[in-house]
């Protein structure tokens, strides 16, 4: 069993890495998930990030434990392909919806609760098309502050 200061190392790490390899200054980062169907468990578990350029969701196919938290897709299709990873630059998010709050909503809602992000994105012949897609993150992260003051 790791110890709390084990878990906090590790977790130091794979985000130094995670900047390291991303090239940029991190402004938030949360383990959370990309809500990918339309049933309660089409989560796809991994990290958020929002770094100086650009939102990042990386999702963690295999078994890792970061934070003391177990990651595993249980799907074997999951395990089978690729990690999914959705790169959005900061300048085309234009909407944060965020979901029911208060005692209720945590005391009965998921976890980690889901919020919805929309941008704009590149389509054939020269024209954006607006895109919004479900998120959930750590409450405690610093994730959601940041997207709100990013657009505020």
């Amino acid at each position: 069993m790791k110890s709390t200061q084990d878990a906090e190392n590790e977790a130091r790490d794979f985000w130094q890495s995670f900047l390291t390899e991303e090239g940029e200054t991190m402004v938030a980062k949360s383990m959370g998930g990309w809500k990918s169907g339309p049933g309660k468990d089409d989560i796809a578990w991994g990290v958020i990030a929002l770094t100086s350029h650009r939102f990042i969701y990386r999702e963690m196919v295999s078994e890792k434990s970061i934070l003391g938290i177990r990651i595993s897709s249980t799907s074997s299709e999951r395990k089978k392909r690729e990690a999914m990873e959705l790169v959005i630059p900061r300048a085309s998010i234009i909407a944060l919806y965020e979901g029911p709050k208060g005692f209720f909503a945590r005391l009965f809602g998921p976890p980690f609760p889901l919020f919805k992000l929309s941008w704009n994105e590149a389509a054939e012949g020269g024209t954006e098309l607006q895109r919004t897609e479900s998120f959930s993150a750590d409450p405690g992260s610093d994730i959601l502050p940041a997207l709100r003051g990013l657009l505020a």
